[in-house]
């Protein structure tokens, strides 16, 4: 029994050492006909050198039958890889730039805030196609470092990691480029977290945030808006007053279990200034609540307090007193069946 497993196990790896030995002959072809369409320069150990659309390009042989291509002079400061080459990064080490199936992708290391401004719609798109023609793919002190192991791909992949460098350099500048792409995104993504995460980013950078703020009080989504009057303060959340939309995203937020809780508390002081009836009772509720921290539950108290004085209109409670008249007076009425306080009517 042994014995055959032991034969079976030398079979398995002889065919993988065979399939790698008759690779060698067709990745070391792609790779001379790949050298000579861009204008590389060969050596004779496996290596060929040069310049392809004004970025230094390098194919080097792997030990294990493949092509390594590491493509210098592109924007400095994003480094990223596939999540299993970063499988020990903590949460607090990577960035997330918003977008769900880029994020996924690839795991952005957390000093890389430029890759905000950088990696717009098309950029990411050009990086995805990348991660789909190449075995591994990494960006590191300023240079793409990929491995091919498939020879008849080896021409494509280069292609399309040269597409990356040209976007990825073409991104890359001074700070006042780095805020005008920022600013592109947060406006003009067509995903709404990559628009929040560069409009955070800019909103506690730029020297033009109260610019940038106003702006947003007028962006057609919501939680845009509520990132605008955030970062303006009261004369935001005035500007806002009425506006059910926001009110109702605010609601969805300060429930939010996975939102930070300071981020909860500002957004339940938004609600202060402008919430109605439906805010004064979701808060209430949570004032009550023993699903959120105390601190949540005094700031939810407060606010609806200031909700109500500022709109005697809304009713607070479940019970209330309310004058009829002299044959009823003091009698309890039910308002609504929601939980919340007494609160005397005249």
């Amino acid at each position: 029994m042994g014995f055959d497993v032991l034969t079976a196990l030398l079979v398995i790896v002889g065919v993988v050492v065979a399939q790698a030995l008759g690779q060698r002959p067709r990745v070391a072809e792609a790779m001379q006909l790949t050298a000579s369409r861009l204008g590389l320069v060969e050596r004779g150990d496996q290596r060929a050198i040069g310049e392809s659309r004004g970025l230094r390009v390098s194919l080097a042989g792997t030990e294990r039958g493949g092509v390594e291509v590491v493509i210098a002079g592109v924007a400095d400061g994003i480094d990223f890889a596939r999540p299993a080459l970063l499988r020990k990064k903590k949460e607090d080490e990577r960035l997330r730039i918003g977008d769900p199936d880029f994020d996924g992708a690839l795991v952005i290391a957390a000093g890389s805030h430029a890759a905000l401004g950088c990696l717009d719609a098309s950029t990411r798109a050009r990086v995805l196609w990348a991660l789909r023609c190449c075995d591994a793919l990494r960006a590191e002190g300023g240079a793409l470092i990929a491995r091919i192991d498939d020879g008849p791909a080896l021409d494509r992949a280069v292609e399309a990691l040269l597409d990356v460098a040209e976007a990825l350099r073409a991104a890359g500048g001074d700070e006042a480029t780095l805020e005008r792409r920022l600013t592109e995104n947060a406006f003009r993504d067509p995903c709404l977290g990559v628009r929040r995460r560069c409009l955070e980013a800019l909103l506690a950078t730029s020297d033009h945030r109260v610019d940038r703020a106003e702006r947003a009080l007028l962006d057609p989504e919501p939680s845009i808006r509520i990132l605008g009057a955030l970062a303006l303060g009261e004369s935001g959340w005035h500007a806002l007053r009425g506006d059910r939309v926001v009110e109702a995203e605010l609601l969805a937020e300060v429930w939010d279990r996975a939102m930070a809780e300071p981020a909860r508390l500002a957004r339940v002081s938004g609600l202060a200034a402008v919430g109605g009836t439906r805010a004064m009772r979701s808060l209430t509720a949570m004032s009550w609540s023993l699903r959120v921290s105390p601190a949540l539950r005094r700031q939810a108290a407060a606010a609806a307090q200031r909700i109500e004085g500022r709109d005697r209109s809304v009713e607070v409670g479940a019970v209330s007193l309310i004058p009829l008249d002299d044959r009823a007076a003091g009698a309890l009425s039910v308002i609504d069946a929601g939980v919340g306080s007494i609160s005397v009517k005249s």
